[in-house]
């Protein structure tokens, strides 16, 4: 099985172990996918390795800090929706740029050449918040286009007609079945009643056609929420609701992922 990139402190880089389930075929990752880690490079740089032959080294033992070689990309250099722009829009750190560097090992830059050949005639589904739909500015040196079939705006997919490779990312913040109280209330404040026992169908009725399937989720988790299970209101999260018992910020987060990575069982 091949792992791919992933994000800070869920996971820390290209080679980071991972939480897996197999579904079916399927591969899930619980992961997010930074935008620096991909680089435009010519030549295939070999895969990471251990400082000694045969000795394991600890991924999650290590600290961030500023890449020599900089960052692989810039909200100049690249496309970025306005939404995810954060130095356009004057974020005033840049610590959400550094590197993670182990302690007891190097890592080598994430080749994007070395990756399109690896996954050359596969698919790959993201399904999640918005690093799902920002996920295919990554891809961008394939020369990807858009080949949806669908007018959901939920659904985008892609094809990189030179490697006869497919990105589909779905829109599905919570994973699992969610549904605007007020569907015309189109703010980050807006009721949701969310299903944790419920997969989200769009995303269910493809899962078994991928390659592999990367999941990510977590900071809609700090919207307003209804939780539902086996059909019944447990709870609610800044709902301000009468006779109904208000949740932790995080409530339900583990049950989402359990019935995302059982539901094909």
């Amino acid at each position: 099985m091949e792992l791919l990139p992933t994000r800070k402190k869920l996971l820390h880089n290209t080679t980071m172990k991972l939480t897996l389930a197999t579904i079916t075929p399927i591969l899930l990752v619980l992961a997010m996918i930074p935008l620096y880690l991909f680089k435009n490079s010519s030549s295939p740089s070999p895969l990471p390795v251990s400082t000694k032959l045969g000795k394991k080294c600890d991924m999650l033992g290590g600290k961030w800090t500023q890449s020599p070689r900089g960052p692989y990309y810039t909200n100049v250099t690249s496309r970025i929706l306005d939404q995810q722009n954060c130095m356009k829009f004057g974020r005033p750190d840049t610590e959400f740029l550094k590197w993670w560097k182990p302690d007891e090992c190097e890592l080598p830059m994430f080749d994007t050449a070395q990756f399109l050949e690896l996954v050359r005639g596969k698919s790959i589904a993201f399904i999640g918040n918005s690093g799902s739909l920002t996920s295919e500015f990554v891809f961008e040196e394939g020369d990807p286009i858009l080949v949806s079939n669908t007018k959901d705006l939920e659904i985008k997919r892609y094809l990189y007609t030179n490697y006869n490779f497919t990105v589909v990312l779905f829109w599905s913040p919570y994973l699992v079945k969610a549904i605007d109280v007020e569907s015309t209330a189109r703010t980050s404040n807006r009721l949701m009643n969310v299903y944790l026992d419920e997969a989200h169908e769009a995303w269910m009725a493809q899962i078994e056609t991928f390659s592999y399937v990367i999941v990510l989720a977590g900071n809609w988790f700090f919207v307003p929420r209804v939780v539902y299970e086996n059909g019944n209101i447990v709870g609610c999260n800044l709902c301000h609701k009468e006779n109904v018992t208000n949740l932790a910020i995080l409530h339900g987060y583990r049950k989402v992922f359990q019935t995302t990575l059982t539901s094909r069982e």
